[in-house]
Formats: structure tokens, sequence, C-alpha cells
């Protein structure tokens, strides 16, 4: 899990050296300037943090939620456990009921 966040913080560390800061430089080129698109700041790697960032919690958070219903289901979230709990259900098959569908 925390190598997950490390991941995402890293990458987004690296967009983020792709561009250069400007402090004074505005993202945006006005309609009638007279200087050269050089000389202003790339707004890319900003959009593409914010992008990332975005996805990143997104992935996050779909990941609690995972280890949220394993917990739920199994009691643990210990893969070491979960296994174990895998291979008692194939050896144990649910029983059918009346309708032969799974008993309530």
């Amino acid at each position: 899990m925390h190598t997950l966040v490390l991941a995402a913080n890293a990458i987004n560390l690296l967009i983020f050296t792709t561009g250069p800061l400007a402090s004074r430089r505005p993202p945006l080129i006005p309609e009638n300037s007279t200087i050269g698109p050089e000389l202003y700041a790339n707004a890319l790697p900003q959009a593409l943090i914010l992008t990332a960032i975005v996805i990143g919690f997104a992935l996050l958070s779909f990941v609690f939620i995972l280890f949220y219903r394993a917990y739920q289901a199994l009691g643990t979230v210990d893969t070491d456990l979960m296994r174990a709990a895998e291979d008692d259900a194939a050896d144990h098959p649910p029983q059918s009921g009346p309708a032969g569908g799974r008993p309530r």
C-alpha cells in the first residue's frame, strides 16, 4: 500500500520536474502578443500532474475498498490466511438448497 502511494508521488514529482518553473511567466499567451511563445510557461506538466493526482487518489480509494471488502468477506487481509480460506472453500464445496441454489 505504501509502495503504491510512494510510486504515485514519485511519478508526479518526475512530471513536475519536466516543466520549468517560471513564477513571472503566465501559462497563457495573449492573442496580440509580440513576445514569442518560448518565454511563456508550459501548462501541460501541471495539467498532467493534476490528472495523475486524481487517478492516484481513485486507485488508492479502490485499493482501500478492496481491502475492506476482503476483510468483510474473509475476516483478514493477510494473503496467507486468504489462501488458506480459499483452500478450505475448495475442499468443502457449498451445499445446494432445495431449489438447487445457495442455501440462505
